[in-house]
């Protein structure tokens, strides 16, 4: 039997749009205190994707609650305070790389 590594990698982009009278200073301290830091709005709109396309489970993301609406054919995800919007991507932009082992 022959045994192989085999490494993927896959590029995934969202535009997350962030409601800031939701997603404010008083959410933000106490995102802080109950998870770790982060300092801006910035940070917060690239850890709700990280959180997204890290998850096994569309209808919730770490910190900041449950996907409320999926509309699938616009690639839409909404939720309290935030949407996350898919872009396509060419599957050219995956890469698969074996290594015999």
């Amino acid at each position: 039997m022959l045994k192989f590594r085999c490494v993927v990698q896959k590029t995934e982009s969202f535009i997350v749009n962030i409601d800031p009278k939701v997603i404010n200073e008083e959410f933000m301290e106490q995102f802080n205190e109950d998870f770790y830091e982060i300092e801006d709005l910035k940070g917060h709109a690239g850890n709700i994707a990280l959180q997204y396309s890290q998850s096994d489970n569309n209808y919730f993301v770490e910190g900041y609650g449950e996907i409320d609406e999926h509309i699938e054919e616009d690639g839409l995800m909404i939720g309290n305070g935030f949407t996350i919007e898919f872009e396509l991507i060419d599957e050219e932009s995956s890469d698969v790389t074996v290594y015999k082992k």
